[in-house]
């Protein structure tokens, strides 16, 4: 149970938002109901009619109220997963190297505050991969002169440096973990 959240909230405004919507269609259904009974019981004399009227209506009522309930929930269901699909495919699109795409969200939709850090996140990194392609340019045209390339190869392990993997650099090292040439 060390996993156990201790927040209830973890995403404020969409929570809020969501929960509003489900306790306001709860009320007005139930109040509905209790509304058009009260009226039953002053316009009808008769009991035993009166009694399968009640029954007949809160049954139509209770369907009513489901079929409402589950437009709503795949309404709401949508503006929550649209955004997670958009999501998904824009991280595979990152993974394939493509930091110039942009997730775009509708403004009904859900975790908008969201996307814009993913989008801030992926132009971020499109400018870190920038500075390390022009470094490596760099080195390349210094090589190419026959120049030290100890200052360009110092400028782009420093750029690298700021990127944190899970490779350790003794592996790099290791002659067992080279990929196998190519001749």
């Amino acid at each position: 149970m060390a996993d156990r959240r201790r927040r209830l909230k973890v995403k404020n405004r969409f929570q809020d938002r969501m929960i509003l919507e489900i306790v306001l269609i709860a009320f007005v259904f139930i109040n509905t109901l209790v509304v058009l009974s009260f009226i039953a019981l002053e316009t009808f004399s008769d009991l035993p009619s009166l009694k399968y009227l009640l029954g007949g209506a809160l049954a139509i009522g209770e369907t009513g109220g489901l079929i409402i309930l589950y437009f709503y929930s795949v309404k709401a269901s949508h503006r929550i997963a649209g955004p997670i699909v958009n999501f998904e495919q824009s991280l595979r699109r990152v993974a394939t190297g493509d930091l110039t795409q942009r997730i775009r969200l509708r403004n009904s939709d859900n975790f908008n505050d969201t996307a814009e850090i993913f989008n801030e996140c992926f132009a971020e990194l499109g400018e870190k991969i920038g500075l390390l392609k022009a470094t490596a340019e760099e080195l390349s045209q210094h090589l190419q002169r026959h120049q030290d390339p100890t200052p360009c190869m110092d400028k782009l392990l420093a750029q690298l440096n700021e990127f944190k993997t899970d490779i350790p650099i003794e592996s790099l090292d290791d002659p067992d973990n080279t990929p196998p040439s190519t001749t």
